[in-house]
């Protein structure tokens, strides 16, 4: 992972896959250079680029998506100093999208071994993870402390529209007042609907069609009476009640002369 040309307002970075890492003795051939040889290191790399046909960011809330290039390109390999590179990326091959074995010709040195795939295969795409951890994450945020600044393409303000959203734009809603009116209507609850009063079953001893001034009715009054009777005599009618000493400090009675003056007894 390292930074992107400068007329790349696309994305901030580029990747590549590292193919070799070399330690040379070099020899500068250019007229009046110094002929004895100097240690030079540098990464041979493959490229990769971002797919145009996948938008990803924040805003989009998806991963970005890279390939390699193809080896018709003429910038599929490449040479690459060890002090541009930023960190290490964490890309996560697009399963579902599957392996192509249409990027390098068979037997290419280009090819790594890898897990899962044959000496001639590669993943058809890679998710970029910008979230493995909180370094990488402000990365791609920016204003990371002790990071570089780096200019952060703006996303578009109005993202893509999700699957989900397109189903629930496509429903028409005539089509669903047409459903609504399609359906069964709810039966009402009508009197004739309702049971009488002598359909229902009851015990004996309950008679529902006692009306006031009936045996049953005169009945349950003297029996309400006797309890009223009863629970009224409580056997103090020859007790005399007590009534409470009140004066005047609380409220009752009139107030003399002594109390004007704050002289109450306490």
């Amino acid at each position: 992972m390292y930074l992107a040309p400068e007329d790349d307002e696309t994305h901030p970075f580029s990747y590549a896959q590292i193919v070799g890492i070399f330690h040379a003795d070099v020899v500068n051939t250019a007229p009046g250079a110094n002929p004895k040889p100097e240690a030079l290191e540098f990464l041979w790399i493959r490229r990769y680029r971002l797919d145009h046909t996948w938008r990803g960011g924040f805003k989009r809330k998806q991963l970005f998506h890279l390939e390699f290039l193809p080896d018709t390109d003429q910038n599929t390999f490449s040479f690459l100093n060890p002090d541009e590179v930023i960190c290490g990326a964490h890309l996560i091959p697009a399963f579902a999208s599957g392996t192509t074995e249409e990027l390098l010709s068979s037997g290419s040195i280009g090819h790594l071994p890898r897990p899962r795939l044959t000496d001639d295969q590669d993943w058809r795409y890679y998710y970029v993870n910008m979230f493995v951890d909180h370094d990488m994450y402000m990365r791609y945020r920016g204003s990371g402390v002790g990071h570089y600044r780096v200019p952060i393409p703006p996303e578009d303000e109005n993202p893509e529209p999700s699957p989900d959203s397109d189903k629930e734009d496509s429903e028409d809603p005539e089509v669903m007042d047409t459903a609504v009116s399609g359906a069964p209507p709810i039966p009402l609850v009508t009197p004739s609907a309702t049971p009488e009063l002598d359909d229902l079953e009851f015990p004996e001893h309950i008679d529902l069609h006692a009306r006031p001034g009936s045996s049953l009715s005169q009945d349950s009054q003297e029996s309400d009476d006797s309890n009223r009777s009863g629970s009224g005599d409580l056997g103090c009618e020859d007790e005399e009640v007590e009534e409470p000493d009140l004066g005047p400090e609380d409220g009752l009675g009139e107030i003399e002369e002594e109390v004007e003056q704050g002289y109450a007894v306490l």
